[in-house]
């Protein structure tokens, strides 16, 4: 089964559930690193694909979807903004950095 985005409140109440797995092309996959900023979640999954999601508990909205071109890596790394860029690493080789342009 898919990793569905899932909001839930402080309370344990479920906000909203995403109807689509952006990540993986819907098969199977771990769930992605998330990252917050301006506003968005960034879900990061191992195939490179990059879900830009609105943060609002009372709907989910998918902004925006890319995948980033990794050749068979798999990214596991949790993805990290700085100085206006996206980050992680790559499963192989070790501690290899992947670095996107501007956001």
């Amino acid at each position: 089964m898919p990793f569905l985005q899932v909001c839930v409140s402080w309370t344990g109440d479920i906000q909203w559930k995403a109807k689509e797995a952006p990540g993986s092309k819907g098969k199977e996959s771990s769930s992605p690193g998330c990252i917050s900023a301006d506003g968005m979640l960034y879900f990061l999954y191992e195939d490179g694909t990059v879900a830009l999601v609105k943060a609002d508990p009372t709907e989910y909205k998918l902004i925006s979807k890319f995948v980033i071109p990794v050749s068979g890596k798999k990214l596991r790394g949790h993805p990290a903004i700085a100085n206006g860029q996206l980050g992680t690493t790559a499963a192989r080789p070790a501690f290899s950095a992947l670095y996107l342009p501007a956001l």
